[in-house]
């Protein structure tokens, strides 16, 4: 449970630090796989009650850091599948949805996974 609580909040202050474009913290992360590194977290996560303390704020850091290389690295399935996955937790589905908003304004990809 340890590692759990410092990876969610090692991704909460990722999200924080990337949140101002003005800063270009966001840029330079995603320069040195930030979102690479968030999805392979998000991929290997099983959803369960005690899931959503690291999928919530991965899923935040993920809608901070939405890019083309979202795309490559697998983001649109690894989201579509946890939000499949998710039981309803209103977090959770927050998170997963700001991820999809942000990825729908500049990338399709999002709309031509299959929900079912």
């Amino acid at each position: 449970m340890r590692i759990l609580d410092e990876s969610s909040s090692l991704l909460v202050k990722l999200n924080e630090l990337c949140s101002s474009q003005e800063s270009g913290n966001g840029e330079i992360a995603t320069k040195h796989g930030a979102v690479e590194l968030t999805c392979s977290i998000c991929s290997k996560i099983k959803i369960d009650v005690r899931s959503n303390a690291i999928v919530v704020p991965c899923l935040r850091a993920l809608a901070v850091l939405i890019h083309e290389v979202f795309r490559k690295a697998s983001g649109p399935r690894i989201v579509v599948d946890l939000l499949r996955d998710s039981s309803f937790d209103s977090d959770l589905l927050d998170a997963g949805f700001a991820v999809v908003a942000a990825a729908a304004t500049g990338n399709e990809v999002v709309k031509e996974i299959s929900w079912s």
